[in-house]
């Protein structure tokens, strides 16, 4: 099981979209050692802060740097944290909320995630 496990590597899949293995690992304390998908920096994820990057032929060497080390912990951590605090139901909920309520106003023109925070764009009032 994820919770159960040290380290997990993986790499992005064809399109190299964010899927929901990026947001399990970590979420389960796990460190996340991965090619990163496109977008990961704007939705939060800094390299060696939450996880650790590295492509296949590297992995063998980053393990050996890695595994059970004191900062392998502290990053596994901050990466569960980032997932709980930003990329959780409870926290997609209150994001999926502030845009209902954001199209009920009449105000809303979109949402984006920039430098790890969750942006709406709201129209101004005329």
């Amino acid at each position: 099981s994820l919770a159960n496990t040290q380290c997990i590597y993986t790499a992005r899949g064809g399109f190299g979209i964010p899927i929901r293995k990026f947001f399990e690992i970590p979420a389960a304390g796990s460190l996340l050692v991965c090619s990163p998908p496109s977008g990961f920096s704007e939705i939060g994820f800094v390299d060696r802060k939450h996880y650790v990057q590295a492509e296949p032929d590297q992995l063998l060497d980053v393990l050996s740097d890695w595994l059970g080390t004191f900062e392998a912990q502290k990053v596994a951590r901050h990466g569960q944290d980032l997932v709980i605090a930003k990329h959780s139901l409870a926290a997609r909920g209150d994001q999926i909320s502030a845009c209902i309520q954001a199209i009920r106003k009449g105000k809303y023109q979109g949402a984006r995630w920039q430098a790890g925070q969750f942006v709406l764009q709201l129209k101004k009032d005329d």
